[in-house]
């Protein structure tokens, strides 16, 4: 696949799997000491991330926001020529900037919400605290190829 969303996805979800899994927890356990405090400030940086994130998992706004990405995208594209020399440098840097955001918006609104739920997940289990993933995030990864066992909960 070559959408960059979905190898992240993808990838995010390999890691969600190995920091849930018992041996993340076991490497933790032996290193106690220095994780806790760790753990500690991750965890108070989550509850803040969380609550601003919270509205990305909702696919009317990450709908409102694609629209938008979109239109911002198509003006670029069509002012380029319209620019001074100095001037479309800075847009043609904008422009690539815009093209990968439409790149993870090609990928569907269902894959950029699975992506915010598997970095919700990554940060709920590196502080070790239980999280299922979405129905919709477990929908999206099927969808791709991804191999999901039974059970992907931490």
């Amino acid at each position: 696949m070559d959408n960059i969303a979905i190898q992240v996805e993808q990838s995010l979800y390999k890691l969600f799997i190995a920091v849930s899994g018992s041996g993340f927890k076991s490497i933790t356990a032996k290193i106690e000491v220095i994780w806790t405090p760790v753990r500690n400030v991750l965890s108070s940086v989550l509850t803040k991330v969380e609550g601003l994130i919270a509205p990305l998992k909702d696919p009317q706004v990450v709908e409102s926001i694609k629209g938008v990405l979109e239109a911002g995208r198509d003006l670029v594209n069509s002012t380029l020529d319209l620019l001074p020399d100095s001037a479309r440098n800075l847009a043609q840097t904008g422009q690539r900037f815009l093209n990968i955001i439409v790149d993870f918006v090609s990928a569907g609104v269902e894959h950029i919400v699975a992506i915010v739920d598997l970095l919700l997940g990554v940060g709920k289990a590196l502080v070790n605290e239980a999280y299922t993933l979405a129905a919709t995030t477990i929908a999206a990864l099927k969808k791709v190829g991804v191999q999901i066992p039974a059970t992907a909960t931490t």
